[in-house]
């Protein structure tokens, strides 16, 4: 059974083409190509990235790139959480049964008296502080009023207040957190945010890409020498040589470089020029 790498080789011998004009179209390194015909994956970025360039490679030579949606690199399978069972002791205490109070034995009438005195005495303190507190609120009902308005109105005025202050600064936050990316060379270029794809495909040169409210962002770089990026209106400065891959990670207070080896990541601050050491 021939194999997708024999079939893209085939497929490439008998158009009588050579590796390295398709790596030059593509701004994919010629060794990725090899890589893919030897079904090398090892040599490939890992997941997304590696089947990327095999859906490339195949448009590149007219095939159709759904047929090899699934040929590449497979993702890494992440290990099952273990789940750590607590064990709880229960412990049964002991009921202790404590008899209940006695009242003491009455006193007879004497006691009645006392107790009626007692509730007269209440109720006269009761019925004096509710006319007095009748009298007090007709008196400042009408200051009740004014200062009630007066309230109104002044929690209204904050809270407007507060909505204009929340709205100003969701939109610096938003704008702080803008992308642009311009291109000096053909570049491949691929962006998403939160999920979403945001870009993909060629940018030629003179062509620039802007990204608002991508406060983290993964972005995929064809050709790393040939894109000026900017973040928040400020240049990152360059992320690696012409003809390379990069994979950029943006998160609101900083942003990564990934070299072709998903493992060996370089945290830069966001304020901060980002710089790769070249590949061979």
């Amino acid at each position: 059974m021939i194999t997708v790498g024999q079939k893209l080789r085939n497929e490439r011998i008998r158009q009588g083409l050579e590796l390295k004009p398709i790596a030059d179209e593509l701004k994919i390194s010629s060794r990725y190509l090899k890589a893919i015909e030897d079904e090398d994956w090892d040599q490939l970025p890992g997941g997304f990235f590696g089947r990327s360039f095999v859906r490339q490679y195949a448009a590149a030579l007219g095939l159709d790139p759904v047929e090899y949606e699934k040929a590449g690199p497979q993702p890494e399978i992440e290990p099952e959480p273990v789940v750590v069972q607590s064990l709880v002791h229960q412990r049964k205490d002991q009921q202790i049964n404590v008899p209940p109070l006695m009242s003491p034995p009455g006193k007879g009438l004497f006691d009645l008296k006392m107790w009626a005195a007692v509730g007269g005495l209440v109720m006269a303190i009761a019925a004096g502080s509710y006319l007095y507190t009748w009298f007090q609120d007709g008196q400042s009902g009408k200051s009740q009023v004014a200062s009630a308005a007066k309230t109104k109105n002044a929690a209204g005025e904050k809270q407007t207040s507060e909505l204009l202050t929340q709205t100003t600064a969701r939109e610096q936050t938003e704008s702080l957190h803008s992308i642009s990316v311009a291109a000096t060379e053909s570049s491949w270029l691929e962006i998403s945010s939160e999920g979403k794809r945001l870009f993909m495909g060629l940018l030629e040169v003179g062509q620039t890409r802007e990204f608002e409210k991508a406060q983290s962002a993964r972005m995929v770089v064809g050709n790393a020498g040939g894109v000026v990026i900017r973040r928040s209106g400020h240049d990152i400065g360059p992320i690696g040589p012409r003809g390379q891959v990069r994979v950029l990670l943006f998160r609101p207070d900083a942003w990564e470089i990934l070299q072709s080896n998903p493992n060996a990541v370089q945290p830069k601050p966001a304020t901060e020029t980002a710089s790769t050491a070249d590949e061979d």
